[in-house]
């Protein structure tokens, strides 16, 4: 009598530049709920965040470190980009952050900005300039406990 043990795995990518690259140009319009319900390895218990002692704007919490390398390297290469999205596209991804949404007239506190990554390709060609001088403070990820 032969035993035949059939292994049932969850529909979990193994998460590395390439695939990420491909799942954001597939899809398009990617939050981090998307990337982390699809990307084990991307969880973690970081926070991706910028600002300063007056003013912090976070983009998402729950990040591992190597995620947040990986998403560091294809911003940089002008590979993505991030564009802002509302609290309702998170809403229905299932996720988000218990944080008031940024907008720019608050000038002090802890803020969420909810965010989408796009291919670069798709960047309207009037905001690439616009665009490229903002990344370059985006990537200088903070790395800080959980929110």
């Amino acid at each position: 009598m032969k035993v035949v043990l059939i292994l049932i795995q969850e529909n979990i990518m193994i998460m590395n530049e390439k695939d990420i690259l491909k799942f954001i140009q597939e899809r398009d319009c990617v939050t981090f709920v998307e990337i982390l319900n699809n990307f084990e390895e991307a969880n973690g218990e970081y926070d991706w965040s910028i600002g300063d002692s007056d003013i912090k704007i976070y983009f998402y919490g729950g990040l591992s470190l190597k995620f947040m390398d990986i998403l560091k390297k294809l911003l940089d290469e002008k590979k993505i980009w991030m564009d802002s999205t509302t609290v309702l596209t998170y809403v229905l991804d299932g996720g988000g952050l218990r944080l008031e949404p940024w907008t720019p007239k608050k000038k002090k506190g802890s803020f969420w900005l909810p965010m989408a990554f796009r291919p670069y390709n798709t960047i309207d060609e009037k905001y690439k300039k616009q665009w490229d001088k903002r990344i370059k403070n985006m990537i200088d990820i903070k790395i800080e406990d959980e929110i």
